[in-house]
């Protein structure tokens, strides 16, 4: 095992930049996964740990030694595709065990350690099988065992799960889990998929546009987003962002929240300010947006202790998931942004009632809230440690540490 540091990581194609100044450092034994949009820069960074990409600028460190000028085969990781890559004319037996023939490995070395992996992977009874008589979650196991049989420093996942479909998804990401937990290995795992990400990392790395955006534990990362694009990627629903202005200052300042003209109690509300914003970022006529997750509501006629915002407003949509229901609230053209269409999803018991067009008297938890500068869309709350330059002259947040 090992562990991982990457320290002012660029990557150039001619004059686009693709990749800019990434700080990470991943412990021994941790599962750090890399999530964003399409286009983001994960899976060149990815390459860029494994060899298969130069590295422009910055330095990449396996164990505290320098790996750049290293070749793939020389910085002991081991990768799995996204495409499996499995020899067809060969038996799964012989697929898991071609990369240590091809070192020199002795044939009773090379069965041992195949057996070792097929029962840690379950596989036992497909050895003597070809790739093309397997299912997708079978070929992954497959692939899976190709890189653990050399027991390397590091393991590398490039979107492994996304040929698969939603329910061998979930079985494998519980299996990849499982794994993790039995080998303690370090991982860098890629992906696209938000919910992968929360479920799998013991901390994840959000990233667009080539910048890193936010580093932290899941927890972090969703509760206390950095800026505006975290707090809408991560989450399904995504952050309700309320477009609003800071009125008055120190003690006596608040919020006026756009609610649109069907709002009870006319176009706009008035509320506190969430307990934890950094007093220095409060100042009066400011435009900013209240982030509020859907499950931070709650409905009914008493308020729930703590600072909490209250207001009525009707119903607009239903949707019944099954294990609750959305609720959808129009706040008409006084609530669209760039960051929003106008809509606030609450998230409600399974057996509510709500039904298009009742008014709902609704309770928001403010301890949890985040505020958004309108204009950078970066955090306003205390405390976001390690920050770096984002793509906008603002900070794309590391390891959230906020004050509540």
């Amino acid at each position: 095992m090992a562990g991982l540091t990457i320290r002012g990581a660029r990557k150039d194609y001619g004059r686009t930049r693709v990749l800019h100044e990434i700080d990470v450092d991943v412990a021994d034994g941790e599962f750090l996964v890399l999530v964003g949009p399409s286009g983001c820069g994960k899976s060149t960074l990815l390459n860029m740990i494994a060899g298969l990409e130069t590295i422009t600028e910055g330095s990449i460190l396996i164990d505290d030694v320098v790996v750049d000028k290293l070749d793939p085969a020389d910085r002991d990781i081991a990768m799995v595709f996204q495409s499996y890559a499995l020899y067809p004319t060969m038996t799964v037996a012989k697929n898991i065990a071609f990369g240590l023939e091809m070192r020199g490995v002795a044939k009773p070395e090379r069965a041992a350690a195949v057996d070792r992996v097929a029962k840690l992977l379950q596989i036992e009874p497909l050895l003597d099988r070809k790739p093309a008589q397997l299912s997708g979650g079978q070929r992954q196991r497959v692939a899976m065992g190709r890189a653990l049989v050399r027991d390397p420093k590091i393991f590398l996942f490039d979107e492994p799960l996304s040929n698969l479909d939603a329910k061998l998804r979930v079985e494998m990401r519980t299996e990849i889990k499982k794994l993790h937990a039995r080998l303690g290995t370090t991982i860098v795992y890629v992906t696209h998929d938000q919910i992968e990400a929360m479920t799998m990392a013991t901390r994840i790395a959000v990233m667009n546009g080539g910048y890193l955006q936010q580093l932290g534990t899941p927890k972090q990362i969703y509760d206390r987003p950095a800026n505006v694009f975290v707090a809408t990627f991560m989450g399904s629903p995504p952050m309700n962002l309320l477009p609003a202005t800071v009125r008055g200052s120190g003690e006596q300042a608040h919020l006026e929240v756009a609610l649109g003209p069907d709002g009870v109690g006319g176009a706009t509300a008035r509320t506190p300010l969430p307990p934890n914003v950094a007093p220095d970022q409060v100042r009066d006529g400011r435009a900013v947006l209240l982030g509020l997750r859907p499950e931070w509501f709650s409905e009914g006629a008493t308020p729930p202790p703590g600072p909490v915002w209250s207001f009525s407003h009707p119903v607009e949509v239903t949707e019944p998931t099954g294990p609750d229901v959305m609720a959808l609230l129009s706040f008409g053209e006084a609530g669209i942004t760039e960051h929003g269409n106008g809509e606030l999803t609450v998230r409600l018991d399974a057996d509510h009632a709500a039904r298009p067009g009742d008014v709902l008297q609704l309770h928001a938890d403010l301890a949890k809230a985040s505020l958004f500068d309108a204009e950078s869309g970066q955090s306003l709350l205390l405390a976001t440690a390690g920050a770096a330059p984002g793509p906008d002259g603002g900070e794309a947040a590391h390891d959230t540490a906020t004050a509540a």
